[in-house]
């Protein structure tokens, strides 16, 4: 079973243009307005391998009907906890002539009530503790955190997921990834950035980040899956350290690869059990995600095409 938290879901519209000129006028040649948020991509990728996934999360005002609609559309099992905010939208800027420059402007989100978040948490237990044990049961806690909910909430749900035998996913950054990394998640998936962050420093090799790596699974048990573009990726849990190669592309939107390389490499990994054949699916997913136009999932056959690429075999 999957299910996934989106606390901070949003519209995401992605205006390419030529390229953007500061203090002036600007006219863009295309956009496209799709639902966001990582826990919304993970339950998209998973319903792309035949997999449901389960949305738990906010939604507010005129946009949070337009997110429930695209989801409904898509044919994405949700359950929003509507709320008087609205759901925010994020603008992202690809400049065209700039070899796809990407510029992102987020908003915070929020906020959100007391009442709301209990109301939602509480559903989220509910749904939980109701479900068929199983030791397939995965919990993924993704994105940020909305003005008026406690920075430390992956903490708290990670904790009692744990109890009902529940893999807890953690893919968030800044405060919220150290609060839950100290709640014993079955693994996190930070980026080089928010490695850093939790790190509270700047990593100059892969080396750094490994050894790193290493004392987070030695004093939490926490697996640890880390992305970095263009440069790769590794994986380090009691199974081994693996490096994951990037694929060779042309980026129209890094938005949603991570989140879809995150879900791609739970799905196989649940699968067949094998960290490299779920490895390398991870990043031919996240390659494909991100030769997409707007934050669109991609066409399966595109992941396989790049997936035979990786292991030589085209």
């Amino acid at each position: 079973m999957f299910i996934s938290l989106c606390l901070n879901p949003s519209i995401d519209n992605a205006v390419y243009l030529d390229e953007l000129r500061i203090n002036t006028n600007n006219r863009y040649n295309s956009g496209l307005m799709t639902a966001g948020g990582k826990g919304i991509n993970i339950a998209r990728a998973l319903k792309l391998y035949g997999s449901e996934c389960k949305v738990l999360g906010f939604s507010g005002g005129f946009l949070g009907e337009l997110l429930e609609g695209e989801l409904e559309r898509e044919d994405i099992d949700f359950d929003f906890l509507r709320t008087v905010a609205p759901t925010r939208m994020n603008i992202k800027l690809i400049e065209q002539k700039a070899e796809n420059r990407f510029t992102e402007i987020n908003s915070a989100g929020g906020p959100i009530s007391a009442a709301e978040y209990t109301a939602l948490v509480e559903n989220l237990l509910e749904m939980l503790k109701n479900s068929p044990s199983s030791d397939r049961n995965y919990l993924f806690l993704s994105g940020s955190i909305p003005q008026g909910v406690e920075k430390s909430v992956y903490n708290y749900i990670i904790g009692e997921a744990n109890k009902l035998g529940f893999k807890c996913i953690a893919d968030c950054d800044k405060t919220a990834l150290e609060y839950a990394v100290q709640a014993k998640p079955y693994l996190i998936k930070p980026n080089k950035r928010e490695f850093e962050m939790l790190a509270k420093k700047e990593f100059s090799t892969i080396s750094d980040m490994k050894e790193y790596a290493k004392g987070i699974i030695d004093s939490f048990g926490t697996r640890v899956f880390c992305t970095y573009g263009r440069e790769g990726s590794f994986y380090m849990g009691p199974e081994g350290v693996y490096d994951g190669n990037a694929v060779d592309i042309t980026e129209h939107n890094p938005v949603g690869a991570g989140d879809v390389s995150l879900a791609s490499f739970i799905y196989e990994f649940d699968r067949t059990g094998d960290i490299r054949a779920a490895l390398d699916f991870a990043m031919a997913a996240g390659a494909a995600t991100a030769e997409t136009m707007g934050c669109n999932m991609p066409e399966k056959a595109r992941i396989f095409e790049l997936l035979q690429r990786l292991n030589g075999k085209v």
